[in-house]
């Protein structure tokens, strides 16, 4: 019987370490976890300026380099890995942004479009934007673009992993 309930404390130890204990210190993401929410809360105001874009992305650069250093667990690695794919996500909106306002300068580009070069390509392939075809009528030159609506695929796509980061 000694060994029976022995067995059954052991058991019942591991499941509980392995479900009820989490190896994440939630204190070392709690930066990283807000300037990832004021991206995510600024990006839905259509009003909102780049250079603001700018500080918050820049915020996160630095939060998440700061969390390099302390994530020790595998768990907490994991959780630094999500937070490194939503970054790339912003990264991508914050290119398809500045690209937007490039385009916006040049009356040759079409109102509402973004202009798609090489840089930009595999941005819009990974989102899978539909492009339309032009052609500048004085030089012949030919260029795609894109809907300058596309940047809000983008930060949907970040709302959406953002909220599937827990801990």
């Amino acid at each position: 019987m000694n060994k029976v309930t022995t067995l059954a404390l052991i058991a019942f130890a591991l499941i509980f370490l392995s479900t009820g204990c989490s190896k994440i210190d939630k204190n070392k993401f709690r930066e990283l976890r807000k300037s990832a929410r004021a991206i995510d809360k600024a990006v839905k105001d259509t009003l909102l300026p780049y250079g603001q874009f700018e500080q918050l992305f820049q915020k996160m650069t630095d939060e998440i380099s700061k969390t390099r250093v302390l994530a020790s667990t595998e768990e907490e690695k994991a959780l630094l890995g999500s937070y490194e794919e939503l970054f790339m996500t912003y990264q991508e909106g914050s290119m398809l942004w500045q690209y937007k306002i490039e385009s916006f300068q040049y009356d040759w580009i079409p109102k509402g479009k973004i202009y798609v070069d090489e840089k930009l390509r595999p941005v819009v392939e990974k989102y899978h934007f539909p492009t339309e075809s032009h052609v500048v009528e004085l030089t012949g030159h030919h260029f795609e673009s894109i809907s300058a609506d596309s940047l809000k695929v983008i930060w949907e796509k970040a709302h959406e992993q953002l909220k599937k980061v827990k801990y």
